[in-house]
C-alpha cells in the first residue's frame, strides 16, 4: 500500500508542477499583454491631448481680433468671422461609465478623427 500511495503522491507533485509552470507562462503572457495594452492606451492619450490642444489653437485663431472683424464694416459690436466658420457642432459623447476604459478611448478618438488634420507624408 505503501509503495502505491507513493507513486501516487510523485503523480500528483508531477501535476502540480506542471499546472505551476502553465500558471507561470499565462502570468508572463500576461504581462506582455498588459504592457502591450498599456502602450497602445498611452498613444491614444496623446493622439487624443494633440487633438485637443489643436482644436484650442484653432479656437484661439478664431476667436482673435483678426477673424472676428466684419468686412468693411467698423459699426461696432456686430462681429462676424471672415473665415466662414460659423456653424457649431454638437456631439453626444458617450460618458465613461467605469467599465472599459480602453474602448472608451477608442470610441472617444473616433469622435477626434474628424478633427484630426492629415499630416504630409
Amino acid at each position: 500500500m505503501a509503495v502505491a500511495d507513493n507513486t501516487r503522491m510523485k503523480s500528483l507533485e508531477a501535476e502540480v508542477k506542471k499546472l505551476y509552470q502553465m500558471l507561470e507562462a499565462a502570468s508572463e503572457e500576461n504581462k506582455v499583454e498588459r504592457a502591450r495594452n498599456s502602450e497602445a492606451t498611452s498613444i491614444k492619450f496623446n493622439a487624443i491631448q494633440s487633438s485637443l490642444n489643436q482644436l484650442l489653437q484653432e479656437r484661439s485663431i478664431l476667436r482673435s481680433p483678426t477673424h472676428t472683424l466684419t468686412h468693411g464694416s467698423n459699426s461696432g459690436g456686430d462681429f462676424q468671422p471672415r473665415c466662414g466658420l460659423t456653424r457649431r457642432v454638437n456631439f453626444d459623447l458617450a460618458k465613461f461609465d467605469r467599465t472599459d476604459a480602453l474602448g472608451w478611448i477608442f470610441s472617444m478618438d473616433q469622435y477626434f478623427d474628424f478633427f484630426r488634420v492629415p499630416k504630409d507624408e
